[in-house]
């Protein structure tokens, strides 16, 4: 059986004296790496905040344009190889061609007596830090369908996907949806 060697009094280590001052340093210590732990987590978040508050930006551009009926506002939010699908299942492919659906879908004159009802609903969320999804819902009323009559007030959603290219924000792919109350099973 191994023993350790009985160590006397004066065996043992000094103790070791803190210098003056030393509890300042350590202070100072601690605070350093707080502010260090401060900035790391709330430096994303701003930028984070940056970039939704950016999409948010370009998604009411893109809102303003249909709204007033500038075909080339709104495609100018799109991203040249974007895809776009409405609501009554054209779909367009290339910022060029959904900028040429829009233009003669913003000249008709069924299209134009559309309004908004109440406020919008819109939620954004990150894939990725260059990959986002928004929600945008709406309520338009006046529209008339492609025979002139008087359309029912439509709850319209919007799939937004967006992408940040070269520092800028562009929508990638959006689908356009109705809300369809005879069919909803709650």
């Amino acid at each position: 059986m191994l023993t350790s060697p009985k160590r006397s009094v004066s065996d043992q280590p000094e103790p070791v004296v803190a210098p003056a001052g030393h509890k300042r340093g350590r202070t100072r210590h601690v605070r350093a790496i707080t502010l260090l732990l401060t900035l790391a987590i709330s430096l994303p978040l701003a930028a984070a905040a940056d970039e939704n508050d950016a999409i948010v930006s370009l998604i009411e551009r893109n809102v303003a344009a249909f709204r007033d009926f500038d075909a080339d506002g709104a495609s100018s939010t799109y991203a040249d190889d974007a895809d776009w699908t409405n609501a009554f299942g054209v779909r367009q492919h290339g910022r060029s061609n959904i900028r040429t659906y829009l233009s003669n879908l913003f000249a008709r004159p069924e299209f134009r007596s559309r309004s908004q009802s109440g406020p919008a609903e819109l939620s954004v969320r990150f894939v990725r830090p260059d990959v986002a999804v928004a929600h945008r819902f709406t309520e338009v009323v006046g529209q008339r369908g492609s025979n002139g009559e008087k359309l029912p007030p439509r709850k319209i959603h919007r799939l937004i996907v967006l992408t940040k290219d070269a520092g800028n924000w562009l929508i990638l792919s959006e689908l356009v949806m109705d809300e369809r109350q005879d069919r909803i099973v709650r």
